[in-house]
């Protein structure tokens, strides 16, 4: 990408080719085979890499959202937990709050200030010294739940982070990274921290509990840039809302009842040869249920291509109370999305659903490597292996990371799958999270994970 254009309004395309490259220190690292490990202080529930692979987003049961630059070219190395940086990162170093702590202040907060003086927290990092990350913004717990399960998503655009809670908290936060793809695209060399580029936004309401994922609008009918927030987790409805930044404005578009009691998967995605827009959801013992937000993209505006090509089958004039959707069968057993496809399966089995495919041939199963079937097509109970996670990439299906019953992890590429693709850092048992870590390393031929 150009080093003299802002990405402000810049909507990337749906490859990787119009990402710029990874930065030369963390391309060298990884290729050497060397992982990045990043000490924490709290138990993470959710990370996401910035499409650019210049930075981490993670959410943390403190219900902070940090960063953890992998460029090299900020001030905190000492977020790094080996020895190849400068500086101390002695645990022991005094530092002033990274935000105000006294809880006997009678000023109000105000919103628009940076995050370092808008939030209280029991935190004491300083901005100069940020040992555990850098923290952005912290939602607060309230209530009797006091350990937050933090869920994190990045725009397509890499613009905006988000954060939300299943419970404990109402509150979403959105995260703004232009100032900071900027400033690393200019390659500016003035000093300036993480925080003083990054800019917060945030919003409270009782619908925007269990965030699941987030995209930008793809449109020609609206102006300001607008992204699209999927929330619901844990319940059975499932709540779609707009953000539009410029304006500050976060509004509820649909509140609708899903095909199950409680959801566990939100995504969207865009059809490949359209472009429509679509939102899937996935409730427990359910087929996943895939919503169409077309309407979104032309809202009744007969000039929009999106418009001139919905209207062929049906007449979209004003926004129903309730998406049209399909119920894809074949999919109870899904864990995860991945591009085009949804991955799933049971005992020593992986499911692939191809969602561009009808049933019943959009389903295939491939075998988990390692199993091996006894006599008789039996095996021991301790042999017996099934998918508990899955991780993949919005943009493509060629890549995928799964986590099994064992907590050993498979890397699947392009139809097949490799054991131990990532070493797992060893649980310590004492429940000390001062001695846990972030790991960052590469698999594949391309990617970073």
């Amino acid at each position: 990408m150009s080093g003299t254009t802002p990405r402000n309004d810049e909507w990337p395309d749906s490859s990787s080719e119009s990402l710029p490259p990874l930065p030369e220190f963390l391309s060298e690292r990884l290729e050497n085979g060397k992982e990045l490990e990043f000490p924490i202080n709290e138990e993470c529930t959710s990370l996401a890499i910035v499409p650019s692979g210049r930075h981490v987003v993670a959410g943390f049961t403190d219900g902070t959202v940090r960063l953890f630059d992998l460029t090299n070219k900020f001030q905190n190395r000492a977020m790094f937990s080996d020895d190849s940086f400068d500086g101390d990162v002695s645990s022991k170093s005094s530092c002033e709050p990274l935000f105000d702590s006294d809880s006997s202040s009678d000023e109000e907060e105000d919103e628009n200030l940076s995050p370092s003086k808008s939030a209280k927290s029991r935190l004491v990092c300083s901005k100069s010294h940020q040992r555990y990350g850098t923290v952005a913004c912290q939602i607060h717990a309230k209530g009797v739940h006091t350990s937050l399960q933090m869920t994190v998503a990045v725009s397509p655009d890499g613009l905006y982070a988000f954060g939300g809670v299943a419970r404990g908290s109402m509150e979403m936060v959105a995260v703004r990274l232009a100032n900071l793809e900027n400033y690393l695209d200019l390659d500016c060399t003035n000093g300036l921290h993480i925080l003083d580029l990054l800019e917060v936004q945030r919003h409270a309401d009782a619908k925007l509990r269990g965030f699941g994922a987030c995209t930008r609008l793809q449109s020609d009918s609206t102006k300001d840039t607008t992204y699209l927030l999927l929330t619901g987790k844990g319940i059975k409805n499932i709540h779609i809302w707009s953000f539009v930044p410029a304006r500050e404005e976060w509004t509820c578009l649909y509140d609708t009842q899903t095909n199950g009691n409680s959801i566990s998967l939100l995504q969207f995605r865009y059809t490949p040869e359209d472009r429509f827009l679509q939102a899937l959801s996935k409730s427990d013992q359910q087929k996943v249920r895939i919503w169409d937000l077309s309407y979104e993209q032309h809202q009744g505006n007969k000039q929009s291509k999106y418009y001139k090509q919905v209207s062929k089958k049906v007449n979209p004039t004003s926004r129903a109370k309730r998406p049209t959707y399909i119920d894809l069968p074949l999919t109870e057993s899904t864990l995860g999305i991945g591009g085009d496809f949804l991955f799933g399966g049971s005992h020593q089995q992986v499911s692939l659903v191809n969602l561009n495919m009808a049933a019943p041939y959009n389903r295939t199963e491939i075998g988990m490597p390692g199993c091996h079937t006894r006599r008789g097509g039996r095996q021991q109970r301790g042999e017996l292996k099934s998918l508990t996670q899955v991780a993949g990439m919005t943009m493509g299906s060629s890549h995928a990371i799964f986590e099994l019953s064992d907590g050993s992890i498979m890397h699947y590429a392009n139809g097949a799958m490799r054991q131990n693709a990532i070493k797992v850092p060893p649980k310590t048992g004492d429940g000390d999270c001062n001695s846990s870590t972030l790991c960052v390393a590469r698999i594949g031929c391309s990617g970073i994970a």
